[in-house]
């Protein structure tokens, strides 16, 4: 059968971490060096002024779930075959939600998804590390995490709303100065 190598003896670091690597720089690449990847961030900021300059914005969200598909089974291939030796299915590990949190602390940047993955890894092993050796339950990370994921997110709402308002505030200024004309 196809399995990847160890690249460090001891550990479960094969050869699917540098398979990661480039495929991170390959969607650097795409997102910020190719029109695609322009298409894509303006249609992730704002769909209706993609369609307004004439993107097709289905195109675009349809092949970016495409090849974030794609990468999915990238990544659960390299997983099945750097960690097993056949397939053995007892449940569901979740790895979707993982890669969800993982976007979230990345900020949609391609260039830090290592970073907040290895981050996301740290807490893992250190939670497991901390349930064996003491009395604290392994949730009490998964509280963490979502109090992580809920300033990470309040962060990105409070700045749209602070937009928002901004803009609010300007147009009731211009409106006031050609009110007082």
């Amino acid at each position: 059968g196809v399995i990847l190598d160890k690249i460090i003896g001891g550990t479960r670091i094969n050869q699917g971490t540098i398979l990661a690597f480039i495929s991170v720089a390959a969607i650097w690449v795409i997102v910020s060096k190719t029109s695609f990847g322009f298409k894509a961030n303006l249609v992730g900021e704002n769909k209706n002024m993609a369609d307004y300059c004439g993107i097709k914005s289905g195109n675009i969200i349809i092949s970016a779930q495409i090849i974030g598909g794609l990468l999915a089974g990238f990544g659960g291939a390299a997983q099945l075959f750097g960690m097993f030796e056949r397939f053995q299915y007892s449940s569901l590990p979740g790895y979707g939600w993982d890669g969800v949190l993982i976007a979230i602390v990345a900020r949609r940047k391609p260039q830090y998804v290592p970073f907040s993955a290895l981050f996301l890894s740290y807490l893992r092993i250190g939670a497991d590390i901390m349930s064996r050796n003491s009395d604290i339950p392994f949730e009490i990370v998964n509280i963490i995490q979502a109090v992580m994921v809920l300033l990470i997110s309040a962060t990105a709402i409070l700045g749209g709303l602070k937009k928002k308002l901004v803009i609010k505030e300007t147009r009731e200024l211009e409106a006031a100065k050609e009110g007082g004309r």
